[in-house]
């Protein structure tokens, strides 16, 4: 059964009329959300955060990459999945939180090599000069290509914390996807701009993919 992907970059409106639109249009079974329950719950919490990693430099630099990520990618979800849950509440769709445990993703991430933490660090002192952000516009999602572009260029820099924070993720997300697709006619699924490419190399040949 069909699995429609909705991209999004959680700082970009565009994302929150992204989403409303195609949950209304396709009028889904099922919508996915790149969240988990503890994530959602710290989102919707008055003055809500993700849980949080210990302080220091390593943490430091990588909750500026998180960022940095956020912004460019949508690799870390925001507005635009409550948005996502609200829209499919107020019209009586079904809902499943399709991302890892955030704190699966926060082990896997305090797992980084030495060599790699001092990376991220000097990253953290450096910032814009490792990544070219040229071609991203903050208020829009940011097209395929460009994502795809950043999410080589930190697997390149910062192998391990690709994997934990994006590879591995996209792992369970195809898995869950799958699993919905299974079980309803059609799936919605919202999820930032820089895990699609990973979701959709994983389900080809396995279910019924559009991108939107």
């Amino acid at each position: 059964m069909p699995i429609i992907i909705v991209p999004t970059s959680h700082v970009a409106g565009e994302s929150l009329r992204a989403v409303e639109k195609s949950i209304r249009q396709h009028a889904p079974d099922c919508v996915a959300i790149e969240l988990d329950n503890h994530r959602y719950a710290a989102l919707k919490a008055p003055g809500g955060r993700r849980p949080g990693l210990q302080t220091g430099l390593f943490y430091f630099a990588l909750q500026h990459l998180q960022q940095m990520l956020a912004k460019k990618t949508g690799i870390l979800p925001g507005s635009e999945m409550l948005k996502a849950v609200d829209i499919a509440q107020s019209l009586n769709i079904q809902t499943a939180f399709i991302d890892q445990d955030i704190f699966l993703t926060i082990n896997g991430i305090r797992g980084m090599p030495l060599t790699e933490k001092l990376k991220l660090a000097a990253y953290a002192i450096f910032g814009s000069l490792l990544f070219d952000s040229a071609g991203f516009d903050l208020n829009r999602v940011p097209d395929q290509v460009a994502v795809r572009k950043m999410v080589l260029e930190i697997r390149k820099r910062f192998p391990y914390l690709y994997r934990a924070l994006i590879a591995d993720r996209d792992k369970v997300m195809a898995a869950n996807l799958l699993h919905l697709s299974q079980h309803f006619h059609t799936v919605v699924a919202v999820v930032g701009a820089g895990h699609v490419h990973g979701i959709t190399r994983l389900l080809v040949g396995r279910a019924k993919l559009t991108v939107q």
